[in-house]
């Protein structure tokens, strides 16, 4: 809900700036259509998120190319998109052809203009591989300590300080 807002706040206060897509005219981008639960191709003008992750040891995508056995941060990915009413998601390993050097090559170049393009990047920096889900996502929950109630108001831990916690994660040693 608060992420909806932000999305809806940007929108308001920077108008169509903020959708704009800056994609290169050489990148024909497929992403994962979220409710036929297929790689297409991305219709013009149409908005995507995009998810940064740690792939971990490499499966065969071929096997997942039907979406009906992928690794739970894919799920989770899946799932955050459509809660926030949007259609198509970008993930490199599964939207760029692993299979076709020169278009491997040709979208590695280009992934800057790709993850700007998103109208967000959903980054999974908790996580060590792509086994590892989205934390309050739909398969992946936090234990975290109940707290308790001072009043009428319930204090829960802090996690600590995010981005020293996002410095040390495995997902910040990757290339992309």
């Amino acid at each position: 809900d608060g992420i909806s807002r932000s999305l809806q706040d940007c929108t308001m206060t920077h108008g169509e700036r903020c959708a704009e897509m800056s994609l290169p005219r050489n990148i024909n981008l497929r992403c994962i259509d979220c409710e036929g639960m297929k790689v297409v191709d991305l219709p013009s003008n149409s908005r995507y998120l995009a998810l940064s992750y740690v792939w971990g040891a490499c499966s065969n995508v071929e096997k997942e190319a039907n979406l009906s056995d992928v690794p739970a941060v894919i799920k989770d990915a899946i799932f955050v998109t459509l809660q926030l009413s949007f259609r198509f998601l970008w993930i490199d390993r599964y939207c760029i052809d692993q299979n076709d050097d020169m278009e491997k090559h040709n979208q590695i170049a280009n992934m800057g203009s790709i993850y700007a393009g998103a109208t967000m990047t959903i980054i999974a920096a908790g996580g060590t591989d792509a086994h590892s889900g989205l934390p309050g996502a739909s398969s992946c929950h936090c234990d975290l300590d109940e707290g308790f109630q001072l009043g009428t108001y319930s204090l829960i831990p802090v996690l600590g300080n995010p981005k020293e916690a996002l410095n040390r994660s495995k997902w910040s040693t990757r290339g992309w």
